[in-house]
């Protein structure tokens, strides 16, 4: 079986867990399910401004550049 052809299911990390329905799933910023191919910089950077803006228990926080100038950034939960 093709790991891309994989469901992605949260509850195997929290099977008893709630979860809140402002905060974005990945594929609905990514525009493809998780792990079906590599997401690109932007999209990643995409992703988590949406989940900072979702939850104030989410920070971004930059710490760097990349050798062709794209930010770093780490996100804090």
């Amino acid at each position: 079986m093709d790991f891309a052809d994989e469901t992605w299911d949260a509850s195997f990390f929290e099977p008893q867990g709630s979860w809140d329905a402002e905060i974005p799933p990945p594929e609905s910023i990514l525009g493809h399910p998780v792990g079906s191919r590599p997401a690109r910089h932007e999209a990643m950077r995409r992703y988590f401004e949406a989940l900072a803006a979702a939850s104030p228990r989410v920070e971004l926080r930059p710490h760097g550049r990349t050798h062709e100038g794209r930010e770093l950034f780490h996100v804090a939960i």
